[in-house]
């Protein structure tokens, strides 16, 4: 089996310009604590977890209506190609020790994310 055929499509997505504020807010209403952050071509930059807007803005006192969620987003996100073998998929998130993967095209735009859950 490949990634593209476990993988969660039904995505919510930040850009480069989206606040902190509002990944909380996506967050918040979609019961989730991970964004992919996307450049104007949808290709990923980077991600934001929850952990990163209580550890890199909260803590940080940040302006969350001001701030850009790029600033407190991990970088690089941690991606696999939709066409990999779930294995290696696997094999990432357990070397890397993360419980999500971004998904992408070979052009590197976002198609979907794997988790521990999908698996």
């Amino acid at each position: 089996m490949k990634c593209a055929d476990v993988m969660s499509k039904n995505l919510e997505w930040l850009t480069e310009q989206d606040t902190v504020q509002k990944a909380a807010n996506v967050m918040a209403e979609a019961g989730i604590g991970f964004l992919p952050i996307c450049d104007a071509q949808k290709r990923v930059i980077g991600v934001v977890t929850d952990r990163d807007l209580t550890t890199r803005a909260l803590a940080k006192k940040v302006k969350p209506e001001t701030t850009s969620a790029a600033l407190v987003m991990t970088s690089p996100a941690l991606t696999c190609p939709e066409t990999a073998d779930l294995r290696e998929a696997q094999d990432l998130m357990a070397s890397e020790r993360k419980t999500r993967l971004v998904i992408t095209h070979a052009d590197g735009k976002l198609v979907g994310i794997l988790s521990l859950a999908d698996l």
